[in-house]
């Protein structure tokens, strides 16, 4: 039999549902309650509104009010024949599916807890928080489906007010004089070369991570750091991925050189590590480059002319250990060395972007033999297209 307890008090919650409502025609959702607009609360049956828990579900007694609120202001205006979301912010939709290809489930982590004998008698919080650590871990957890909180601290600190929340998508048409495409660049994948370890090694980056991780508003707010919080000791910076290679791109992307001697700058300027760079030969073209890359080298920075065959974690010495080990040729002093450092940047290829083509296409304009787009003449014009009125400029030329 089943077990009888005596209570004072008896509290039935057993849940509840919308009530049966006279307009059998109104439109309800899969829980049965109420369909409306989410700006006016109007239903699909014109004159009727709606609000409140039977459209919500259960809700608390502020959302109810608010709701009984809008929908005053919406039967108020359909009265008097005024449209009834002119002038009314539009209700931030929900995201109802946010993408999970390949996400990889990670448990949430256990909240540390004050011992139960601490707790009598104590006013002390009894939930004790995340250390940094695990903080910083639960927060990569968050799947980043990039919904705004509506907070609209925003508008506060936009000087020229120029931030609109209410806007919607749309198509519009501008009859314009020129069109300049600028349509940039993708990024060359690194990973794809695998023996230089990019995504397998915590330390390995390529220069656009290295590039945010150097920013104020960054993860580490401009600080150098390795992934587990140390300052690098050594740095090694390898051009030519991707590019100046048969087995991917066999062009030069022309800006690697200039950003991988910023970075040994910054490298040498912010910290006391040592730094490598392996080049196949430096491209310092234009204007004050050259004395740039001079100012970089009586700062103290080792360049190695040759090609990079692998980046390991494999240690052959004591010196190495702990390390990623940058095995190169040096073609100056023609042999193989082996070079250990904390951390690796990758100055990754410049290639077209995926959509060039169909870009090319809609513009009526050409394309190189490496899928960037084709300018009329490389010096005479080289920002003229064969289409008249359309000229490209950037890393897409």
């Amino acid at each position: 039999p089943a077990p009888t307890i005596e209570a004072a008090t008896i509290i039935v919650a057993t849940g509840q549902r919308p009530s049966e409502v006279v307009f059998k025609e109104i439109e309800k959702g899969p829980i049965q309650t109420i369909k409306v607009d989410p700006t006016t609360l109007h239903t699909n049956i014109e004159g009727v509104f709606a609000g409140g828990d039977v459209v919500s579900g259960p809700a608390d007694v502020i959302a109810v009010i608010t709701a009984g609120k809008q929908a005053a202001i919406s039967i108020d205006r359909y009265l008097r024949g005024v449209d009834l979301k002119e002038g009314r912010p539009e209700v931030q939709e929900e995201v109802k599916d946010v993408p999970k290809e390949g996400i990889v489930r990670k448990e949430r982590a256990v909240m540390p807890t004050l011992e139960l004998g601490k707790r009598a008698g104590s006013f002390a919080e009894v939930e004790q928080g995340f250390d940094q650590k695990t903080a910083i871990e639960e927060a990569k957890r968050c799947l980043n489906c990039g919904v705004c909180s509506e907070c609209l601290e925003c508008l506060k600190v936009c000087e020229p007010g120029a931030i609109n929340h209410g806007m919607k998508d749309e198509f519009v048409e501008v009859e314009v004089g020129s069109i300049i495409l600028a349509t940039g660049y993708d990024q060359f994948d690194p990973s794809v070369i695998t023996q230089y370890g990019y995504k397998k090694y915590d330390n390995v980056l390529t220069g656009l991570e290295f590039e945010r991780i150097t920013c104020a508003g960054g993860p580490t707010q401009g600080r150098i750091q390795l992934k587990d919080g140390r300052e690098p000791e050594s740095v090694a910076i390898v051009h030519c991925v991707g590019s100046r290679d048969k087995n991917y791109h066999e062009y030069c992307s022309r800006v690697c050189c200039m950003y991988g001697l910023k970075y040994a700058e910054l490298i040498k300027e912010f910290t006391k590590a040592e730094v490598y760079e392996f080049y196949i030969d430096m491209r310092c073209f234009g204007e004050a480059f050259e004395e740039f890359y001079q100012h970089v080298s009586e700062m103290g920075v080792n360049f190695i002319r040759g090609k990079v065959a692998k980046i390991t974690d494999q240690a052959i010495s004591k010196e190495e250990r702990g390390k990623l080990v940058v095995v190169a040729e040096d073609t100056l002093l023609g042999r193989m060395i082996h070079v250990p450092v904390d951390m690796v940047i990758l100055c990754a290829a410049l290639q077209a972007r995926s959509d060039t083509a169909e870009v090319a296409s809609r513009f009526t304009i050409g394309q190189r033999a490496d899928s960037f787009f084709l300018e009329t003449h490389p010096k005479l014009a080289p920002v003229n297209t064969p289409t008249d009125g359309v000229f490209i400029a950037g890393c897409c030329a």
